[in-house]
């Protein structure tokens, strides 16, 4: 039986972004098999992590595990996704000013990567100018299997990743803010590219704009 989607919430302060993500997607995201959340908070205020917390329990959401530790990007994740994994190997990361705009059923994409064991990580959203990559055909529908050669082939804005994943390229390096943090692990990822589990985008998707970005102030500047 598939085990529950497992989202990690990327949090830190931006109160107003976080409850209005929170609320995106119990709004408009639709999985196979339930999901749950882990709230991987770098040291925000107790009333930050609370109101974050109460409004999933509001929603009738169930929380699998949280921290709330000044750790940085790349430690908060690495003390997440073992955590969160305990639950279910596919994860959900989202960081805590993307909103899900409209009605999205997940379902395809987590079929994908429970079944086809080279695919670890399934981007959303766009890509940025000048990706590519060869167009795959899995279960019924085309992605693009994105080209390492490239940089940005690992992102960190929403996606889809199997434990296999991580499993193979490892912790998320620490002591760098997000956009050094992402620009590093994808260094690690394009290198290794030809061993380990690909990246690829739902080329169904087209133009639809899942994912919106709502945040204007940066996670890191408080810290």
């Amino acid at each position: 039986m598939s085990k529950p989607l497992v989202i990690i919430l990327i949090t830190y302060e931006r109160t107003q972004y976080a409850l209005k993500t929170i609320d995106s997607v119990f709004r408009n995201l639709i999985t196979p098999h339930g999901y749950s959340w882990y709230i991987c908070d770098d040291g925000s205020s107790q009333e930050h992590h609370e109101k974050v917390r109460a409004r999933i329990r509001e929603h009738g959401g169930h929380i699998c595990g949280h921290h709330n530790q000044k750790l940085g990007y790349g430690g908060g994740v690495n003390k997440a996704w073992p955590i969160a994994s305990q639950t279910g190997p596919i994860t959900l990361w989202l960081e805590d000013d993307w909103e899900l705009e409209i009605p999205w059923d997940m379902g395809p994409y987590i079929e994908v990567l429970n079944t086809v064991g080279s695919v670890g990580m399934i981007r959303l959203g766009h890509l940025p100018l000048g990706q590519r990559g060869e167009v795959v055909g899995y279960l019924h529908n085309r992605y693009l299997e994105i080209d390492p050669a490239p940089p940005f082939q690992f992102s960190g804005n929403p996606h889809l990743k199997h434990d296999r994943f991580m499993l193979h390229y490892g912790k998320y390096p620490t002591g760098l803010h997000p956009g050094g943090t992402e620009s590093h692990y994808d260094r690690i990822v394009r290198n290794g590219r030809n061993k380990g589990p690909s990246i690829i985008w739902p080329l169904f998707i087209g133009d639809r704009h899942l994912w919106g970005h709502i945040g204007t102030v940066h996670s890191y500047e408080k810290t």
